[in-house]
């Protein structure tokens, strides 16, 4: 006896047609019938979109618009490879594996339905942790604070004139090449920043009850997580229906910027006499924070509805064996 799945809206005059079909079939090609009904599963319904109803067999599946003969011809394929494959010892143990529901299936389940949250989980406490250190500096729980420096320092730069501080004078405190009038620039309160040593100094440098206490992360990286952890929440309460952006657009609108701004500090870092046709520049905290989140968010948006394509192929392919159980579980209540 092989197993029909039939993927639909029960409630529909084409889905009850389809099912008295199969059904009509059953004499000729013995079968279990399973209706999934697509009202439960958002995700599923959207997986099928107008391809409804399905009628799977096996591997076989026939769609919309429907004939009785393409749907006999498909049960019989289903009929065919199963009394082929009966002595096939993998293929008994594929069936045996089939008929009940272990634990990782139920954790895939629900990690399928639920992973744009766990994202955002994450990120908020990626995000979160990064900024409870200066606080706890402030507190003066420095020993707690530095394990969260030393945790992150491999995932960061962690410079101190391209990081944003709290409890201080001012936020930031750039570089006096950044240009940006009116305030302390770096050099004013700590020194200079070209030689290796200064820049090993300002990676490790912390702040003080002056400056206030560095974020464990910079500012762009603070802006491209803070993004990803929005756009996340956003995807999650869209329920997963947002959809990609083209590569190119990633490209162009969430790597380019973000690049151009990057490498184009570079040779303000080097510390050596750079060509008069070459420009020196240092990014300010806006633009590593605008670049950021416009990297962040971007990222996103190209990734999660990637994501969310492999997901609802999981979610369909568990529908259909949390169903086949509990129909096999309701057979044999029956019985006895």
């Amino acid at each position: 006896m092989i197993t029909v799945s039939i993927y639909c809206y029960p409630e529909r005059e084409e889905s009850k047609q389809v099912i008295d079909i199969v059904k009509s079939l059953g004499e000729e090609i013995p079968s279990r019938v399973i209706i999934i009904d697509l009202n439960e599963d958002l995700g599923m319904a959207e997986y099928f979109q107008d391809q409804n109803p399905v009628v799977q067999a096996g591997p076989y599946r026939a769609k919309p618009p429907h004939k009785k003969m393409d749907i006999r011809v498909t049960l019989l394929a289903a009929a065919e490879r199963d009394e082929m494959n009966m002595k096939d010892p993998n293929y008994q143990a594929n069936l045996s594996r089939g008929r009940s529901i272990t634990r990782s299936d139920r954790f895939n389940q629900w990690f399928s339905k639920r992973y744009p949250w766990l994202f955002s989980l994450v990120l908020l406490l990626y995000v979160g942790l990064a900024v409870l250190a200066p606080v706890m500096m402030n507190v003066g729980a420095n020993g707690a604070a530095n394990v969260i420096y030393t945790v992150y320092k491999p995932f960061c730069h962690q410079l101190a004139f391209r990081s944003f501080f709290l409890f201080g004078e001012q936020a930031y405190y750039p570089r006096e090449l950044a240009g940006i009038e009116g305030i302390l620039n770096y050099e004013d309160v700590v020194g200079e920043t070209e030689s290796s040593e200064a820049v090993l100094l300002a990676r490790e440098f912390r702040g003080n009850d002056f400056m206030g206490y560095k974020v464990a992360i910079c500012e762009r990286c603070l802006a491209i997580y803070g993004a990803m952890f929005l756009f996340s929440v956003v995807y999650a309460l869209s329920g997963n229906r947002i959809k990609a952006i083209p590569w190119y657009m990633w490209i162009l609108l969430g790597l380019g910027p973000i690049g151009l701004d990057g490498v184009s500090q570079l040779p303000g870092m080097v510390g050596i006499n750079m060509p008069e046709w070459m420009i020196i520049r240092e990014s300010t905290p806006l633009f590593r924070a605008v670049t950021g989140t416009i990297f962040g968010i971007m990222t996103f948006w190209f990734l999660m509805p990637q994501v969310e394509d492999s997901m609802r192929e999981t979610r369909v392919i568990l529908s259909k064996k949390f169903a086949y159980v509990k129909a096999l579980e309701s057979e044999e209540s029956l019985a006895e």
